[in-house]
Parts: C-alpha cells; structure tokens; sequence
C-alpha cells in the first residue's frame, strides 16, 4: 500500500511541480543566451542590456520563488490533507496512519532534493562555459595542497567528508520536514487558530532544539578536539557524524510523535 499512496501523492504533486521547474530551465536558457550574447553600441544596445537585466532578475527571482514555493505547497497540502476536510477522505482510507505517513514524508523529501537539484543544474547552465584564468586555478591548488601538507589531509579524509556531507543532506532534509510536521499535528490538537499555532509550536521546538543543540555541540567538541590536534579534518569528520546521530535521533522522535497524534489523539474539524 505504500507504493500506491507514494504513487497517488506524486500524481497530486507533479503537476505544480514539473510547472515550476520547467519555468526555471526555461529562464536559465534564455538568460545563459542574453549573457553570451555580446553587441556593439548602437541604438539598440539599451534595449538588449534592459533585456538582459530583466532576466537576470527574473532568474535570481525564480531561484529563490522555487526553494520557497516547494516548502509552502509541500506544507500546505501535508495541512490540507492531514487537518482539514481532506483529512477526512485521508484517513478513511483502508490504510495504517504509519502508511499515510511514510508515503507523505517520502514524496515530500523526494520534491525538496529535486528542487535542489533543478537549481543547482539551472547554475550550470549559467555559469558554463565562463572562462576561469588560469592563475586562479593554480592559486586553488595551491592553497589545497598547503592544507594537505599542513593537517595531514588524506584522500580517505576527503572522501569521508564528502559522504558525511552528503548524508547531513539527507538526513536534513527529513528533519527540516519531521519539525513542521509535528508542529502542524501539534496545532490540530487545539480547536481553533490552527495555523497560527502550528506557527507557535514550530518556533517553540526551533528554539528548544537550539538549545539543545548548542549545549551537545560544545560538551562534546570538548571531548574530541584534544584527540585530533593534529588532524583537523579528522576531528570535522567526526563531528559531523555524532550531529548526523543527533540529527537522526531527533527526526526519529519528530516522527513518532507526529505518528501518535494523527493515530492517537486525531481532532478533524
């Protein structure tokens, strides 16, 4: 039954989504084109450089109107679907809560990587082809193989950082999503105002998690660093690793405590 609910929520979502970005490679075509395009002055230059400016802007706009609208619409219709009269038709099906769950929180994590994705390839459609001086190449190297030899940076290090790295990605992506998601089951707790409580309670778990966070991190930075003096890169590696356990921890009760409300204590409207 997952891989139904999976399937429906995409068949609900792709449209908007496919709208979105199919302006945002189409913008990042058209501004790649004005930006390779180089023409004398004449009576018509003003009127290409305004041109090129327009949609410079509408790019950059673009860029920023994509992160934004994914993490609205993906939390407008998690709202609509879980607490509103939709919720209704939602939990009427012959499905577990956990399923309902799982499928939304999957397609939701799924759109906000491919969204990231999108953007980043509409970057390289801009920015390819830009020639970069050699001096600065070599002034790159150089300083990489100065923190090479300085920290004792190994390949394995390297690669190491890249995979924690990515994995923080992730893993940050279900947390981002699991926070509002608790906040909004949260919010359907109260009887009225709603949003304005989801609001409440999303600041007031940002906040205490902060804290938290703020507390863990330098109890244990104090116990790691003396043991990679030498090391830096070492001691970042790892330090990524306790916050992805954090990070996992956190999620995991986000998760459950979103899952026993909407199977435990449900309160449509």
């Amino acid at each position: 039954m997952l891989g139904k609910i999976i399937s429906y929520e995409f068949k609900a979502t792709s449209k908007l989504f496919s709208l979105i970005y199919a302006a945002l490679i189409l913008l990042s075509l058209i501004t790649k084109l004005f930006l390779s395009i180089n023409i004398t002055e004449n009576e018509y230059s003003f009127i290409f450089t305004s041109l090129k400016g327009i949609f410079i802007l509408l790019y950059v706009l673009t860029i920023f109107a994509v992160s934004i609208l994914t993490f609205v619409f993906i939390v407008f219709r998690f709202y609509k679907t879980m607490t509103r009269d939709q919720a209704y038709l939602t939990f009427s099906l012959p499905v577990k809560v956990s399923t309902i769950l799982n499928g939304k929180i999957l397609v939701s994590a799924i759109w906000t990587i491919i969204s990231s994705i999108v953007v980043i390839i509409s970057l390289i459609i801009i920015f390819s082809g830009i020639h970069i001086p050699r001096e600065i190449i070599s002034q790159i190297e150089h300083i990489i193989r100065m923190l090479n030899r300085e920290f004792f940076i190994t390949k394995t290090d390297t690669i190491f950082f890249i995979i924690n790295y990515i994995i923080t990605i992730i893993i940050s992506v279900f947390y981002s999503l699991l926070i509002i998601f608790a906040a909004i089951a949260l919010a359907q707790l109260m009887n009225k105002n709603r949003v304005l409580w989801t609001v409440v309670f999303y600041f007031a778990i940002y906040f205490c998690l902060q804290t938290v966070t703020s507390i863990s991190f330098s109890i244990i930075s104090v116990f790691i660093e003396n043991s990679y003096n030498k090391s830096p890169i070492a001691f970042i590696n790892h330090f990524i690793l306790i916050i992805n356990s954090l990070l996992v921890i956190f999620t995991g009760l986000f998760y459950y405590l979103t899952y026993y409300i909407f199977s435990h204590k449900l309160n449509l409207e």
